[in-house]
């Protein structure tokens, strides 16, 4: 079905307030109907923490999840009917600004972690979508005067 679907960013690491640009591929085998190919920034965090009673015998974890950057833009709208050709390749640039005080992405595959995401999909009618992701990392700036 699928032969290439991947996200291709210009950079990886990007500072609070920049920019993420990149490219979105797709390529099918066979001829697909599809509504719209739609592409998001998400930045999210997932913490856990462990309280124990003090004589390591009992414990309760507690998990909490919080979506912070949530944007989404629609590549490309088809009218009803429409199908994504069969061996066609199909180019989408992507362009999402970063807040200026978005928190440094850490933790990767861990339990307490902040992830950024461009996730991709293809919303195909009374199917399961087509989807990828690449994930990116966001770092601090160092200022020089505290150095």
């Amino acid at each position: 079905m699928v032969k290439r679907y991947c996200i291709a960013l210009d950079n990886y690491d990007v500072y609070p307030g920049g920019t993420v640009t990149g490219q979105v591929f797709l390529e099918i085998n066979e001829r697909t109907k599809a509504r719209a190919v739609r592409l998001s920034l998400v930045g999210k965090e997932k913490v856990y923490i462990t309280r124990s009673n003090g004589q390591g015998k009992t414990s309760s974890t507690y998990c909490a999840k919080r979506k912070f950057v949530d944007e989404q833009v629609t590549l490309l709208g088809l009218p009803k009917g429409t199908f994504l050709e069969k061996g066609r390749q199909y180019s989408f640039p992507l362009s999402f600004s970063l807040p200026r005080d978005c928190l440094p992405s850490c933790g990767h595959n861990v339990g307490n972690r902040i992830v950024y995401e461009i996730k991709s999909w293809v919303d195909r009618p009374m199917k399961l979508d087509l989807k990828c992701r690449a994930e990116l990392r966001t770092c601090s700036k160092l200022d020089a005067r505290f150095m």
